[in-house]
């Protein structure tokens, strides 16, 4: 049996440099760099808005990395090493300490209480877990009034 230990540097995202998250990879010949997928469009999009004129925005279009057009393609072996990882939280440095399947990433991320969340009355960011009860309590936020159902500041 095949041994092996994946350099996590090769499966990070040129863009945003965490692990790639639902790859997408550039197919001009000779390129074949992987990105996020968000990461790739949004590049894609924010710099076809760069540029005074026409000629300028076609150098800026294309691939962060050859710097040709961009071709999306599909490296099913890629998809397969990220689905074989099991990655540590993407809020590990708030406290989470979950390590789980590729996988199940972004499902964690969307519930995970060391998320950092905002506060709609004074703008403090909050630990998801701590969130609900700040706002039970922040002076800031509006209440409805049980009785005549008005918006309400605390006082």
């Amino acid at each position: 049996m095949l041994q092996s230990n994946v350099e996590l540097d090769h499966l990070a995202c040129p863009i945003c440099l965490n692990v790639i998250w639902s790859p997408v990879t550039c197919g001009s010949v000779g390129c074949y760099s992987s990105f996020c997928e968000v990461c790739i469009t949004e590049w894609l999009k924010s710099s076809e808005q760069v540029g005074a004129d026409e000629e300028e925005q076609k150098s800026h279009r294309g691939c962060p990395k050859c710097k040709r057009p961009f071709r999306h393609i599909s490296i099913r072996l890629l998809k397969g090493l990220l689905e074989s990882l099991v990655v540590k939280c993407l809020y590990h440095h708030n406290g989470c300490t979950e390590r789980l399947p590729y996988s199940r990433l972004l499902e964690h991320m969307q519930e995970c209480s060391f998320k950092r969340v905002r506060c709609s009355g004074c703008s403090q960011l909050f630990l998801r877990r701590h969130y609900q009860e700040h706002v039970g309590e922040c002076q800031q936020v509006p209440v409805d009034c049980p009785k005549c159902t008005l918006r309400l500041v605390r006082s």
